[in-house]
């Protein structure tokens, strides 16, 4: 159950390109309160609230904050915003000084996905590791370093990779399902199991933590679970080889 590296947008790479810092936000918004400074943010076409709260803050589930900012009610925060629109957010100093510190570790961390992508795992690595220590809450490096462990087949420390990334993102089923996919291949089967549901919980048409839940169901020999996990990932997927090998394992527990 391999994982896919899941880089960062880009459109934060240089902190002020297309934002400006404000004194007050835009029409429509609330007043900052005192010590609050302002980002002017142009939306480019596509983004989500949710996309904008992870490059600020380094965590999407600010988004609804950002809406409340700006009186955003009629858009979902994973819905695209309306492109040119000027979004304010509000940060702290100290979220405004973490955001500069950010800006300073994509630039190891875009070097870790380089490497990924040649296959230079050990390189990957080690420049995932450099943008944690200049940035230690970088949801994304935690992810993709434990990523790039499970590639080198070094689990345990994908495992602790990946509890530090859904530490910081708690409700990401992908970072869910990742942490599981370490504590299979660990042989921790009711701690994969755990891993997997909850994934599910947040995003319950995850195929691949459906799958795995079975299999772990299967590991510990909850045939009866594991079955009824089989026939609900069937119901998600009734077409691909995954699903072939569903109904194979269904069988096989009949």
């Amino acid at each position: 159950m391999p994982q896919a590296a899941r880089g960062a947008r880009d459109a934060l790479l240089a902190l002020l390109v297309g934002v400006a810092l404000v004194a007050a936000c835009s029409r429509g918004a609330r007043t900052p309160v005192e010590g609050e400074v302002v980002m002017r943010h142009t939306v480019e076409s596509g983004e989500t609230l949710a996309e904008i709260a992870a490059d600020y803050y380094g965590d999407p589930g600010r988004a609804r904050a950002i809406a409340r900012f700006n009186e955003i009610d009629e858009i979902d925060e994973n819905s695209a915003l309306p492109r040119g629109r000027v979004v304010g957010v509000p940060m702290t100093p100290e979220e405004l000084e973490l955001l500069h510190r950010r800006e300073g570790a994509r630039v190891p961390y875009n070097e870790g996905l380089d490497a990924v992508a040649r296959g230079s795992f050990l390189d990957a690595a080690a420049r995932f590791r450099e943008a944690l220590s200049l940035d230690p809450a970088f949801a994304e490096a935690h992810y993709n370093l434990g990523v790039t462990y499970q590639r080198m087949r070094a689990h345990d420390s994908a495992a602790d990779a990946l509890r530090e990334a859904v530490k910081r993102r708690p409700q990401d089923a992908d970072y869910r399902y990742a942490l599981g996919s370490s504590y299979y291949h660990l042989g921790r089967y009711s701690d994969a199991e755990r891993a997997f549901e909850t994934a599910l919980r947040f995003h319950p048409g995850h195929l691949e933590a459906q799958y795995s839940l079975a299999l772990s169901l299967e590991k510990q020999g909850e045939r009866a679970r594991a079955r009824r996990a089989w026939e609900r990932y069937l119901t998600l997927d009734d077409s691909s080889e995954w699903a072939v090998q569903a109904r194979e394992h269904l069988q096989s527990l009949e």
